[in-house]
């Protein structure tokens, strides 16, 4: 099994280095954009690129195995393995020439992840994990930090495409006025849970997106020492739940639950 794992997570850490390569020469030339379910959700030839890199890699190592990625969506051979991608978590950025933004994907069998890595090719680091086996970012062991006093907390905050402004201000004024530090939208769900994982940030609230934004960065950052509940505070539920709280597993993440039940 470790043989397979490390196998596993070596030709994944190959694939998320080509797409990376890929990203770094669209970055900051003109690209055309095209449109998806909403104005804000939208792909260009970068993630296309990116994909189509990453995908022959993952192929050729795994032939058998499934894929789902954010662009092409389901390839599915009947395994139950599956490889779930999103080749440029972070466009908007991307399209903006703000450079943050990864390549992220993970492999999950019987809806759990099992493995997982986040390319920050900008930056060039390479997070990585696999279940049980720690979190490490370009081979270092990262571990989350264990500031507990609420006034001293960054939260990043995580939505899905169809909120509106009103619901997304309903949900985080009660947090601010508990007096967090800061609140943080960076459009990139993976690296939001990397910075958690590294001891960048106290904690995150995930109040939805797509399992391939989230799904690579909710492993490491677990392997990190995170703390995950759902909003009302229950730790057994699954790595596919839309809605929780993931942080540092200090006081934070009680008062974070007491907010949300008195909101």
């Amino acid at each position: 099994m470790k043989k397979r794992s490390d196998k596993t997570l070596s030709v994944m850490m190959k694939a998320a280095l080509a797409g990376g390569r890929v990203l770094r020469r669209y970055f900051g030339k003109a690209i055309a954009v095209e449109t998806k379910s909403t104005t804000a959700d939208f792909r260009t030839d970068a993630d296309l690129g990116s994909e189509k890199a990453v995908i022959r890699i993952l192929e050729k190592a795994f032939p058998k195995y499934n894929i789902v990625s954010e662009e092409m969506g389901e390839r599915g051979k009947g395994s139950e393995f599956t490889f779930v991608l999103d080749p440029l978590d972070g466009t908007n950025n991307f399209v903006l020439g703000i450079p943050f933004f990864s390549v992220s994907m993970c492999l999950i069998s019987d809806h759990v992840i099992r493995a997982a890595v986040v390319y920050d090719p900008m930056r060039k680091r390479l997070f990585t994990a696999v279940r049980g086996g720690g979190a490490y970012c370009n081979g270092k062991k990262i571990r989350v930090n264990q500031q507990a006093d609420l006034r001293h907390a960054t939260l990043a905050y995580i939505a899905p495409y169809g909120n509106t402004p009103e619901v997304e201000c309903d949900f985080v004024r009660p947090f601010f006025a508990a007096g967090i530090k800061r609140m943080l939208t960076l459009w990139t769900p993976a690296l939001d849970f990397c910075m958690l994982a590294e001891g960048k940030i106290e904690a995150i609230l995930h109040s939805g997106s797509e399992f391939y934004d989230y799904a690579a960065g909710r492993l490491i950052a677990k392997e990190a020492g995170a703390k995950m509940t759902t909003f009302q505070g229950d730790v057994n539920h699954s790595d596919e739940h839309r809605q929780f709280i993931a942080s540092n597993g200090t006081q934070v993440h009680d008062r974070l639950l007491e907010i949300l039940k008195n909101r």
